[in-house]
């Protein structure tokens, strides 16, 4: 019984080491690199908003 269990077990898990290395090698940088994007957009976005107060008064 504990032969095919393990058997079992060994491919599940090296399927969970793949999609973890390939989200730590992938999604992550991306995610992080979407993260950073949005945080510049915002930021651009909020300091075009305070210039254009300032232009009008």
């Amino acid at each position: 019984m504990a032969g095919p269990l393990y058997s079992l077990k060994l491919p599940h898990n090296a399927f969970l080491a793949e999609t973890y290395y390939i989200a730590n090698c992938y999604v992550f940088p991306l995610l992080n690199n979407f993260i950073q994007t949005n945080d510049k957009i915002k930021k651009i976005g909020s300091n075009q908003a305070i210039s254009g107060n300032s232009q009008l008064r």
